[in-house]
C-alpha cells in the first residue's frame, strides 16, 4: 500500500513538472499565451493535489511526527488554499477570455492574503483544530463571490466552449466544497484531538483532480479548434496594445466589445456608466484609426 501510494505521486509530481515545462515551451516557441495559462493553471492544480497526498502519507502512512515538518506542510496546505481563491478567479476569467478588473484583482487579492495569514497564525498559536470550521467557512464564502461573479458574466459569453467548461466548474464546486466543509465540521466537532486528513484527503483529492479534469477538456478543445477560429485579442501580449498608446482600462474594454457585449454591459462589467465606455471608445478609434467596432475589432486581430 504504502509503495503504491509512493509510486502515485511521483507520477503526478512528474506530470505537474511536465505541465509546466510544457507551458514554458509553448511560450518561448509559440508565444502562445493562452497555452502557457492552461499549462500553469493545470500545474497549479496539480500541485495542490501533490502536496495534499504528500500530507496525508507522512501523517497517516508513514507516521512522522516531527513537529518541523508537519508544521512546515501546513503552512504550504495554507498557501496553496490560499493561492487557490486567486486561482479559480483567474482560471475562470481565462475559460472565459474576461480581462482583469482594478475590483475583482483588490477584492481577490485581499481574500487569498487574508486567508493565508489568518490560516498561518491560527497554525503558530496551535488554534487550527478549533478554527477549522470558521476557516473553512471564510474559504467557502470566497468561493461563493468568485462563483456569482462569473455567472453574472456568463449569459454574455457567446463561446459554447467557455460556457460549457464554467458550467463544469461550477458543478464541481458547488458539489464537492459544502461536501469538504461538513467533513471539516465533523473533523472539529468529533475528532477534536485527532488530525482529520483521513476524512478530508478523498474529498480534497476528487475536488483538484476534477478542476484538472475540466482544464485539460477546455485546453484540448481550444488546441484542437485553435487553427480554425481565430484566437481572441486576449491573447495578444499588453505591449501589441500599449505601442499604439492603449490604456489598460481600453484594452478591458476592447476585449469586452470583442465578445459583443453593449455599452451598458461593460458599464456594469467594469462598474463604470455607458457614458465613460463611450469615451473610452472614441479614444480607441481614434488610436487605431478606425470608425467602427467590426473596422477597428478586424484591424487589431489581422495585426501581429
Amino acid at each position: 500500500m504504502e509503495h503504491l501510494f509512493l509510486f502515485f505521486f511521483i507520477i503526478s509530481f512528474a506530470v505537474m513538472a511536465g505541465s509546466l515545462f510544457l507551458g514554458v515551451l509553448y511560450y518561448y516557441k509559440e508565444k502562445a499565451l493562452w497555452k502557457f495559462k492552461g499549462c500553469l493553471f493545470l500545474g497549479f492544480i496539480l500541485f495542490l493535489f501533490f502536496t495534499s497526498g504528500i500530507r496525508f502519507y507522512f501523517s497517516e502512512i508513514a507516521g512522522w511526527d516531527d513537529s518541523f515538518l508537519r508544521m512546515f506542510l501546513r503552512v504550504i496546505y495554507v498557501l496553496g488554499y490560499s493561492l487557490l481563491i486567486y486561482y479559480l478567479q483567474a482560471t475562470i476569467n481565462y475559460i472565459l477570455s474576461r480581462p482583469w478588473t482594478r475590483e475583482r484583482l483588490i477584492w481577490i487579492l485581499t481574500a487569498s492574503i487574508s486567508y493565508f495569514i489568518a490560516g498561518v497564525f491560527l497554525l503558530i498559536k496551535g488554534l487550527s483544530p478549533v478554527w477549522n470550521l470558521p476557516l473553512g467557512i471564510f474559504f467557502f464564502t470566497a468561493f461563493i463571490f468568485v462563483l456569482i461573479d462569473a455567472l453574472h458574466s456568463l449569459p454574455l459569453i457567446r463561446d459554447q466552449r467557455g460556457r460549457v467548461s464554467v458550467t463544469l466548474l461550477f458543478a464541481g464546486t458547488f458539489l464537492f466544497l459544502p461536501l469538504l466543509l461538513v467533513v471539516r465540521m465533523i473533523g472539529s466537532l468529533f475528532f477534536p484531538e485527532t488530525d482529520s486528513e483521513v476524512l478530508l484527503f478523498p474529498v480534497q483529492t476528487l475536488y483538484f483532480l476534477w478542476l484538472a479534469v475540466v482544464l485539460v477538456q477546455f485546453l484540448m478543445n481550444r488546441i484542437l479548434t485553435s487553427d480554425l477560429v481565430p484566437l481572441p485579442l486576449s491573447e495578444k501580449p499588453a505591449s501589441f496594445f500599449e505601442n499604439k498608446g492603449i490604456t489598460s482600462r481600453e484594452i478591458e474594454i476592447i476585449l469586452l466589445l470583442e465578445k459583443g457585449l453593449t455599452y451598458k454591459e461593460i458599464g456594469r462589467d467594469l462598474f463604470i456608466s455607458a457614458n465613460t465606455v463611450s469615451n473610452h471608445v472614441a479614444s480607441i478609434y481614434k488610436k487605431t484609426g478606425q470608425r467602427s467596432r467590426v473596422e477597428m475589432l478586424n484591424s487589431l486581430r489581422g495585426e501581429s
